[in-house]
């Protein structure tokens, strides 16, 4: 991918209507193509703040789109390459493909030979999604490293609707895979992310709120791999939970209730800050989150969002 039609299509895009995704889907596919070291993945952050952009379609925000826009034209993204999926499709699939030598590979750290059972599943699978679905799979056995990254990039890829940026997506899975050694399965508890709800959000951090809105959302993720999901999510929920929370939850006390957050204007004061390209990432990130989960509480959760909110914005 190049950026060469990238001005252009942002300035398309500030008109709203059909422009504007076409605008969102190159900077998903750039995000993809990062390879970053960074705690926010950029495909995080494209992904949340287009959720947020996505609030008002017909008339875009012309101030976070700007910011999107100079943001993605600094990225260096890795060039697309393509050559394993070619030469895996040119020579034919002639033996048995099965999951777990694309999950042993990954897991004894093979990763050309990852890369080459990911290519020859994506091949042979009916639906595009479900070599990235048995990576997230994979993924969710260390949460803390991968759900927020996995999440996204489902969506994103979900987003896009195209064969090859769900390859693109593989590939980028696979390079987070990289990143951090991935534990043996784990076993599945009874732990559910309803029932630690009011812990996380009374006396989480910002990191927790992240990750746990991600989990929720690949919880209720409609897809084959759905037990898979929440066996590694529930052992991740019980690492979090406190018995004693009841008798020790902080009580909020935010400095402005927010009735129905305008998470546009939020967004903008947050990027007006001007802090560090990470940390406005990282509070984008949480913002986002913080929409999502807020659809899941009641008045007295929303209070402690609204605390959040409050530190987000200073």
């Amino acid at each position: 991918m190049v950026k060469q039609n990238l001005k252009q299509q942002f300035n398309a895009a500030l008109l709203g209507g059909n422009d504007l995704p076409v605008f969102l889907r190159t900077c998903l596919d750039l995000a993809m193509l990062c390879e970053s070291n960074t705690e926010i993945h950029p495909i995080i952050f494209v992904n949340a703040l287009k959720n947020i952009i996505g609030d008002n379609k017909e008339n875009p925000p012309v101030y976070l789109l700007e910011y999107l826009y100079t943001t993605i034209d600094k990225i260096e993204s890795v060039h697309e390459d393509n050559t394993i999926l070619n030469d895996v499709g040119s020579g034919g699939i002639t033996n048995p493909i099965f999951i777990m030598d694309m999950e042993d590979a990954i897991q004894e750290k093979e990763w050309s030979t990852a890369e080459k059972h990911a290519a020859s599943l994506f091949l042979a699978a009916e639906h595009k999604g479900s070599v990235l679905e048995i990576l997230t799979e994979l993924g969710l056995q260390r949460v803390e490293h991968h759900a927020s990254f996995f999440y996204h990039l489902q969506r994103s890829t979900i987003f896009y609707q195209a064969t090859k940026q769900h390859w693109t997506g593989i590939k980028s899975a696979i390079n987070h895979l990289k990143q951090y050694p991935i534990p043996e399965p784990h076993t599945r508890t009874p732990v559910t992310p309803e029932e630690i709800f009011p812990q996380i959000i009374s006396v989480g951090s910002t990191n927790d709120i992240i990750t746990f809105a991600a989990c929720w959302r690949l919880w209720e993720l409609e897809s084959v791999r759905q037990n898979g999901f929440r066996r590694e999510i529930s052992h991740w929920l019980t690492t979090k939970k406190n018995d004693n929370h009841k008798n020790s939850s902080v009580e909020p006390n935010p400095k402005q209730k927010y009735d129905n957050p305008d998470y546009i204007e939020l967004a903008e004061r947050i990027i007006k800050l001007e802090l560090h390209q990470n940390e406005t990432w990282h509070r984008i990130a949480v913002l986002e989150a913080i929409r999502f989960l807020w659809k899941k509480s009641d008045n007295k959760f929303q209070s402690h969002l609204s605390n959040y909110i409050d530190n987000l914005i200073k």
